[in-house]
């Protein structure tokens, strides 16, 4: 057990990695097909006038594709590292019960000694086998809370604080809606 357990941290760690990378290719995608649908949203008329719906749907679908692109390769590394986490363990409790079996067949160990290891064995690993789910889960959110947090750092061009400038005693005016 204790022989897989480099390996199982290696893979969790590739994992978490490109999961974190492809999570953030991903969302980038998905804010560049955000912003040709508010672009097109937001000058509906130009577009419909100058007959450039079918200019916007395919930028808006190149864009989506993109982001179909990055998710795939997301669920791909996450496949790929649950699989190679499961095929270890599997390949573990199969080293076991063939050990097992080549102790009990010399008389060294009894039948029931080598259940009862490999059911402790099977116990003991559950929290190995979700380590890599939870690391996937953990590194999607390390990469959402990457962007947020850029926005949150992030200087605006307009300092709010500043005390020199020209400042107004009184506005009037009408606000209307439309």
């Amino acid at each position: 057990m204790f022989a897989a357990t480099p390996f199982m941290f290696i893979v969790g760690g590739l994992m978490g990695h490109f999961t974190t990378k492809y999570t953030l290719a991903s969302q980038d995608a998905y804010a560049q097909a955000g912003a040709v649908a508010e672009n097109a949203f937001n000058s509906i008329r130009t577009i419909y006038s100058f007959n450039l719906e079918r200019r916007f749907l395919n930028r808006y679908k190149k864009e989506l594709n993109n982001a179909f692109k990055s998710g795939l390769k997301r669920a791909t590394v996450s496949g790929l590292g649950m699989a190679a986490s499961m095929s270890s363990m599997l390949c573990i409790y199969a080293l076991t019960l063939w050990y097992g079996s080549t102790l009990v067949v010399k008389d060294q160990l009894t039948g029931p000694t080598v259940f009862i290891v490999l059911l402790s064995m099977i116990l003991g690993s559950v929290g190995l086998f979700t380590f890599p789910i939870n690391l996937a889960a953990i590194s999607a959110a390390q990469g959402s809370a990457y962007r947020m947090f850029a926005v949150i750092d992030r200087v605006p061009d307009i300092d709010v604080d500043a005390k020199e400038g020209v400042f107004l005693d009184s506005i009037t005016g009408d606000i209307e809606f439309k």
